[in-house]
């Protein structure tokens, strides 16, 4: 709830100072590129802090109501409170690649696409060759709709 909390600050607090369209704007263009790269970064750190403060929250729910309870965790061999992580913030900052940020990005949301979308496309369209791109097709078509159909 603290990182929740510290997202929800964060936005609140950042969201109308910084905006997207001033950078498009002729001063802004004549400004370093450094200076115009680290504005983009920050802007966008502010625009992702809403997602952080929403899924943050839900997992802090989740804990708290004994959802996200693991028993034992492999590596550590201690209890853990992560079965219900929607998102891993340091994986997502860090991410060496677009494949590994897609799949940090909403993990709840991913592995549902997984195993009801590319999954069942892939089973019965690519019975004994490797799923390719039509099941990643399917799955992405699946998820703008659901995007566009949400934001409606």
């Amino acid at each position: 709830f603290l990182n929740a909390l510290f997202f929800l600050v964060l936005y609140g607090t950042f969201k109308d100072s910084l905006d997207l369209k001033s950078s498009m704007t002729m001063e802004h263009q004549s400004l370093p590129i450094w200076y115009r790269w680290l504005y983009l970064h920050v802007v966008n750190i502010i625009w992702r802090a809403k997602y952080y403060f929403v899924w943050c929250f839900a997992e802090g729910s989740y804990v708290m109501i004994g959802l996200g309870f693991r028993p034992t965790n492999h590596h550590l061999n201690r209890p853990r409170w992560d079965r219900c992580e929607n998102v891993n913030l340091k994986r997502i900052e860090l991410a060496a690649n677009f494949r590994q940020l897609v799949s940090e990005w909403n993990v709840s949301t991913n592995q549902w696409l997984y195993s009801y979308v590319y999954k069942r496309v892939a089973d019965w369209a690519y019975q004994d060759r490797r799923p390719g791109f039509g099941a990643n097709l399917a799955t992405y078509v699946v998820s703008a709709f659901w995007h566009v159909h949400l934001n409606f």
